[in-house]
């Protein structure tokens, strides 16, 4: 860089010479450029090394330093604005990452829900399923209760028959079937009546123990959507922390996206600017023109305002 500047201001200084337009001016230059080297590309231009431009008494000095501090704030102003190009590259990137995370969380918390329903819908089911044979329980119970009650009255009718006067008829058909039972009045049809109150007693206790057996299933079903529907609810609030973890990192990289857009404009916005001083003053050692006009006080004065306006924006 350094020696690029150094050859540029040699053949200049030539050209100045070649041309007439000055002779121990030109050595001046040359010898100024060495004695008062401006800062490197990788060092930040201030307002207090502008105002040392000027100093310079000599247009042709004050041109090639000019020069090159235009150049190094151009240098600069690139450099700045790859990084934030490749910033602004890694946000977008770490943005779809995370949207799409997002949006993997969302079908998922759907799904989940939607999953939550059916569970519930089922539980409700199996939880009406059970009233329902609670219910059937609480009559069968009652159906059991009842039978052993009749039971318990034909038992009695029996024990009263063997209190009541014994017909002797019963007693010659007790004597000749060698049952006394067939003393006793109408006992037969007791014994028929109890035996088959007492199947059906059976059969209403088999029903009663096939209810609970199915109402114990049910229930253990019953626990298993309870267990189901709370992994499913803990799953969903997860799901839920997720996208709100996720939401608040698509919000940070849109505001960094936007803050690193806004900065690129800085920096495109500068980079135009800088365009234009270097349009407006060539900086061209041959340039007549440009060297008459620059030595107007006030033309130059404009030169060096403009690059102290660039430099606080840097």
């Amino acid at each position: 860089m350094e020696d690029e500047l150094v050859d540029s201001a040699t053949s200049s200084w030539y050209a100045w010479v070649a041309f007439g337009h000055f002779n121990a001016e030109g050595a001046k230059v040359f010898r100024t450029n060495q004695a008062y080297p401006m800062m490197s590309s990788s060092t930040a231009i201030t307002p207090a090394q502008i105002n040392q431009l000027a100093e310079i008494q000599d247009i042709a000095t004050f041109c090639l330093a000019t020069r090159k501090v235009l150049n190094i704030m151009q240098e600069r102003n690139d450099r700045k604005r790859i990084r934030l190009e490749e910033e602004q590259h890694r946000l977008d990137e770490k943005l779809r990452d995370t949207s799409e995370a997002h949006h993997r969380a969302s079908s998922k918390l759907q799904e989940k829900e939607s999953e939550r329903r059916v569970q519930e819908q089922e539980l409700a089911c199996r939880t009406s399923e059970m009233d329902s044979l609670r219910s059937q329980i609480h009559q069968e119970n009652e159906e059991v209760a009842r039978l052993h009650r009749e039971i318990r009255q034909q038992e009695e009718r029996q024990c009263n028959g063997l209190l009541g006067i014994v017909p002797i008829v019963g007693i010659v058909n007790a004597i000749v079937k060698n049952d006394a039972k067939l003393a006793i009045p109408g006992y037969a049809s007791i014994d028929a009546l109890v035996s088959a109150i007492r199947g059906d007693l059976t059969n209403a206790q088999k029903c009663q123990e096939r209810t609970q057996g199915t109402v114990g299933h049910l229930q253990e079903k019953a626990e298993q959507s309870h267990r189901l529907v709370a992994e499913t609810q803990c799953e969903i609030d997860r799901l839920v922390d997720d996208m709100s973890r996720f939401q608040s990192k698509i919000d940070k990289y849109d505001c960094s996206i936007r803050s690193t857009g806004q900065e690129l404009c800085t920096v495109n916005e500068f980079r135009g600017q800088v365009l234009r001083l270097q349009s407006r003053y060539q900086f061209l050692r041959d340039d007549m023109d440009l060297l008459l006009e620059l030595d107007d006080i006030s033309t130059k004065d404009q030169c060096v305002e403009a690059l102290r306006c660039l430099s606080l924006t840097v």
